[in-house]
């Protein structure tokens, strides 16, 4: 898989690394993007 690192969260330089999550839409069943925490990634835990 050529992974060079593994990390618990993405710093502010590596957020393109994160995959986007999607569910479908409850109306439509088409794919929207879907925000599945509250606390950023990008952000280390306090």
């Amino acid at each position: 898989m050529g992974m060079r690192d593994t990390e618990f969260w993405a710093d502010g330089e590596r957020e393109d690394r994160l995959a986007s999550v999607y569910r479908p839409d409850r109306e439509t069943g088409e794919l929207r993007p879907y925000a599945i925490e509250q606390v950023p990634f990008t952000e280390r835990p306090h």
